[in-house]
C-alpha cells in the first residue's frame, strides 16, 4: 500500500507542538560517509513553514580533510498521531567552498511541491509511503522492510528493535537505499548497495 498526500488531505492534518518520534528525535548526530567524513550535525529551531510550525535541522558534509561538500537545511514537523512530516529543503551543494548549485532543494507549497511522511508513528512492514513531492527534484519513497532488525554502528546499535526502510525514487531508477533507524537514536545506517557506499554514525552529542 502506497500512501499519497494530497493538498485535500494535508489540510486536514493536525500538526503539534510535540517533539520528533523516538526513531526520528531532535539531537545531534555526527556521522561518516564512506571512509569517515561527517554526514550529520543537528540543532532544532523553529520555521513557519505552509503555515505549519516546523523543527529545522542542519545537516553538513565534508570529506575527511573538512572542506564542505553539502550544507542542508530541513524542515519538520509532526502531526498528533505522532507521524513524521518533511516539509523541504536547501541544498547547498559546494565546490572548493563556493555554492555550485541547490540541486535537490524544494520547500512544500512552492511550485507545486508537497510534504511526506518521513516517519511513520506506526511503522508496518510491506507499507510503501511517499517521504517528499517535488516533480523531478524530490520524489523520494521508502518501503518499511524490516521493525524487528537489527545493525551496528561505530555510534550505536539496535538488535532487534531496529526499523529498516528501502528508500527509492523515480528519479534514479534502479537505485535503492537500506536505512536502519535505532530508537532514541535516529538514522544510525545507510547503505547504498548500488553504489556501496555505507554511511555511520560514530558519535551522539546532546
Amino acid at each position: 500500500m502506497l500512501t499519497i498526500i494530497s493538498r485535500f488531505r494535508l489540510s486536514a492534518v493536525v500538526f503539534s507542538t510535540l517533539a520528533l518520534s523516538a526513531s526520528l528525535p531532535a539531537q545531534t548526530k555526527i556521522g561518516v560517509e564512506g571512509a569517515g567524513s561527517p554526514i550529520n550535525g543537528t540543532k532544532i529551531e523553529l520555521y513557519n513553514g505552509l503555515g505549519v510550525r516546523c523543527a529545522v535541522i542542519h545537516d553538513v558534509v565534508t570529506k575527511d580533510n573538512g572542506e564542505v561538500i553539502e550544507d542542508t537545511t530541513d524542515w519538520y514537523a509532526q502531526d498528533t498521531q505522532g507521524n513524521v512530516w518533511y516539509f523541504g529543503e536547501v541544498a547547498l551543494n559546494l565546490v572548493n567552498g563556493v555554492v555550485h548549485n541547490l540541486h535537490d532543494s524544494w520547500m512544500a507549497g512552492v511550485d507545486g511541491a508537497l510534504p511526506g511522511i518521513i516517519m511513520k508513528a506506526v511503522p508496518v512492514v510491506g507499507t510503501m509511503y511517499r517521504q517528499e513531492f517535488s516533480l523531478g527534484t524530490a520524489e523520494d519513497l521508502a518501503e518499511v522492510v524490516s521493525v524487528t532488525g537489527s545493525a551496528t554502528a561505530a555510534g550505536a546499535k539496535c538488535a532487534g528493535n531496529c526499523l529498516g526502510t528501502r528508500d527509492f525514487t523515480p528519479v534514479e531508477l534502479g537505485v535503492n537505499v537500506f536505512k536502519y533507524y535505532a530508537p532514541g537514536v535516529g538514522v544510525m545506517v545507510e547503505d547504498n548497495k548500488d553504489t556501496k557506499v555505507r554511511k555511520e554514525l560514530v558519535e551522539i552529542k546532546n
